[in-house]
This record gives C-alpha cells, sequence and structure tokens, in this order.
C-alpha cells in the first residue's frame, strides 16, 4: 500500500473517532 494512501486513511479514521468521541461527550454533558 502507499504510504501518503495509509496515513490519509488514518488520519480519516481519526476524524471520525474524534467526531464520535464529541458527540458522545455533548450527549453525556446535554443528558
Amino acid at each position: 500500500m502507499i504510504p501518503s494512501l495509509l496515513i490519509i486513511l488514518l488520519a480519516v479514521e481519526k476524524r471520525k473517532l474524534k467526531m464520535i468521541a464529541e458527540e458522545a461527550g455533548s450527549s453525556f454533558l446535554g443528558g
């Protein structure tokens, strides 16, 4: 696999996890 492609995939996954974590955190704080 191309290293740059792997880096992009990792960045996307981290963004997804961050978004999920923020949504979960806001739901905990709001709920």
